[in-house]
């Protein structure tokens, strides 16, 4: 599994072209084809390049909704690179 440190993740915001990716519970998502996460964004509350663990605690779907997205990487500190 590929291994994506906070720095690459903020990259991955969604606009100008970027991908749109984020992170929940240390598992990096690629959101990029989602028409629920066009510009990066999800229903103006969440935003791609983040990670989105505490938001997403208290999002009124539960995990299931998260396997639409394909898992692309697990979240890493910069040290563990």
């Amino acid at each position: 599994m590929r291994r994506i440190t906070r720095e690459e993740l903020a990259l991955c915001h969604g606009r100008d072209g970027a991908p749109a990716w984020f992170a929940c519970r240390g598992r990096v998502y690629d959101a990029t084809h989602s028409f629920h996460w066009q510009h990066g964004q999800h229903q103006v509350l969440h935003h791609a390049g983040a990670d989105l663990t505490a938001e997403l605690a208290a999002a009124p779907h539960g995990d299931d909704l998260l396997a639409r997205c394909p898992v692309i990487g697990v979240l890493v500190e910069e040290e563990d690179v």
